[in-house]
């Protein structure tokens, strides 16, 4: 998966920090982004 630079802090930030997502480690934060995106 590729995800530009200038949004990397907020395309894993809306997969880590908002309540739905809970908080999640490395490996389940990445999974969820991969699906999303």
């Amino acid at each position: 998966m590729f995800v530009p630079e200038s949004l990397r802090l907020q395309v894993l930030a809306m997969c880590h920090d908002s309540l739905p997502a809970g908080h999640f480690g490395h490996a389940k934060t990445m999974s969820l982004v991969s699906r999303q995106f």
